[in-house]
C-alpha cells in the first residue's frame, strides 16, 4: 500500500480507474475533476484544488480532506461521512 503525492505539481488530470493503496495527495494542484472509478485506500487530500464535486464512483477508505466551502455539489451519503474540512 503506497501513497501517491502529487502536491504542488503541475498535473492537471488523472487517469480513469486509478487505484492508490495508501493516501492520494492532490493539494495545491490544478486538477479540476476526479477520474471515474478512483479508489483510494486511505485519505484523499483535495484541499486547495479546483475540484468542487465528487464522482459517485469514488471510493475512499478513510477521509476526504477539502477546503471549507470547496464542494458545490453534495456527495453521496457514504462520501459525506468521510469529509474533513480544513
Amino acid at each position: 500500500m503506497g501513497d501517491l503525492s502529487l502536491e504542488c505539481s503541475e498535473i492537471q488530470k488523472l487517469s480513469d480507474n486509478l487505484i492508490v493503496g495508501g493516501c492520494l495527495k492532490l493539494s495545491n494542484t490544478n486538477v479540476s475533476k476526479l477520474p471515474e472509478n478512483l479508489e483510494v485506500g486511505e485519505t484523499l487530500y483535495l484541499n486547495r484544488t479546483r475540484i468542487n464535486e465528487l464522482p459517485d464512483s469514488l471510493r475512499v477508505g478513510r477521509f476526504i480532506v477539502v477546503s471549507e466551502g470547496q464542494l458545490k455539489k453534495a456527495p453521496t451519503e457514504e462520501l459525506k461521512r468521510k469529509i474533513f474540512m480544513v
